[in-house]
């Protein structure tokens, strides 16, 4: 018989019950949160996580003030009974055997700010301020600063898994784990918008400044990520690993370090999908390694550009037969078909030569308009990219 965990919202104090200042919970009037004990009622019912909030005031989490505490779990995570967790519907999900209430509301953050929350969750799943974000959920507007989370798998500070759709929030702090950890989302699924991390984020593998683990339907949208992320595999400026998905209008800054492969961009993939109109300054340091793209196949690499340092380490004794490339644009191209248009890099700034670094033998890649540049020629260069960037 499977067994199957249940997580609730978790609070290594106390739980606190108090009633909203106003508001019905109804998306033309939201219920109104001014305190920490607000905030962390919703998950107290699983009826709440379906309603509509605005934050009306900044809250601070700092466990020397009232109503804040060190959290074992999500903040905003639902309470399971043991019945609860085994039904099939649009309050629960189920990931990896472990049941999760999903919120499916919508979250104005209203340009508030959520501070110094502290989530120390070492074996936890969906572990964020939001544990979950479901397909019908909005969140935005939002600002997060000054976070520490620890978790396993599934892990941001904004929310363990997205499905819905996030815009216009900003994260700082520090995030990490073992797997599928990211600045903003630790798994995504939806639409995510507008957004900036600002983090440290460590992990083991499929590790992002924004976003740890990038699923089929992803959508990222004009976000930033300025993020110092290290980890083994599938190491990402912005992305750990993406699956069919697109990323437009991107960027990103800071360092990206890996023991295998790790893009400035994304660290492996789109397996399938799109990047246009990103660039990266970010510097990248691994055995596979790629100015936007560790790892690529089966992807549309157009109007992008990349002018970060790029170190190429030796494979350690885990990995001795490990490919080993190191490309302006992209580390390793896999068995498939693929393109990249109207790209370019620096070539005396990344010290690399080549757009690629190597392919699969039966790869199929076509490189058109994209070449390396020096480091004078970049303003003129990036002409290639069709639309002007300005983050």
């Amino acid at each position: 018989m499977k067994i199957i965990t249940v997580v609730g919202m978790l609070l290594c104090s106390s739980v606190y019950s108090q009633s909203f200042n106003a508001g019905t919970g109804e998306p033309n009037s939201p219920f109104e949160i001014r305190t920490a004990e607000q905030l962390m009622q919703i998950g107290s019912d699983s009826s709440l996580m379906t309603k509509s909030y605005v934050l009306e005031s900044d809250i601070d989490l700092d466990p020397n003030l009232p109503g804040g505490g060190v959290f074992c779990g999500a903040v905003i995570s639902g309470s399971l009974n043991e019945g609860h967790s085994t039904q099939s519907d649009s309050y629960v999900a189920i990931v990896q055997d472990v049941a999760v209430a999903v919120f499916s509301g919508t979250f104005s953050g209203n340009g508030h700010s959520i501070r110094n929350m502290i989530i120390d969750a070492p074996d936890g799943k969906c572990i964020g301020l939001f544990a979950y974000i479901g397909d019908d959920a909005i969140v935005d507007g939002l600002q997060i600063e000054g976070a520490c989370v620890l978790g396993r798998r599934h892990v941001g500070l904004l929310g363990g898994i997205n499905h819905g759709t996030v815009s216009q929030c900003n994260v700082s702090g520090s995030v990490s784990g073992n797997s599928r950890i990211g600045g903003l989302i630790g798994s995504n699924a939806g639409y995510v918008d507008c957004s900036r991390s600002k983090a440290r984020v460590a992990g083991e593998d499929m590790v992002g400044g924004l976003i740890g683990h990038a699923l089929a339907r992803s959508s990222i949208t004009s976000c930033c990520s300025s993020c110092d992320v290290t980890g083994l595999s599938d190491i990402g400026g912005l992305v750990g690993e993406m699956l069919p998905g697109m990323v437009i209008c991107c960027c990103t800054s800071g360092k990206v370090s890996s023991r295998t492969n790790a893009g400035g961009l994304i660290g492996d993939g789109p397996c399938g999908g799109t990047v246009s109109m990103c660039n990266s300054s970010a510097l990248v340091r691994g055995t596979i390694i790629g100015g936007l793209v560790g790892i690529a196949q089966q992807a549309d690499i157009k109007n992008s550009y990349a002018t970060g340092v790029l170190t190429k380490i030796k494979p350690g004794d885990l990995h001795h037969d490990l490919v080993v490339g190191a490309g302006g644009l992209v580390g390793y191209w896999k068995a498939s078909q693929g393109n990249v248009i109207s790209c370019c890099w620096d070539m005396e700034v990344s010290g690399v030569d080549v757009a690629v670094g190597c392919s699969a033998p039966d790869a199929n890649l076509n490189l058109i308009l994209t070449k390396g540049v020096a480091t004078e020629q970049m303003k003129t260069a990036t002409s290639l990219v069709s639309r002007s960037m300005d983050f």
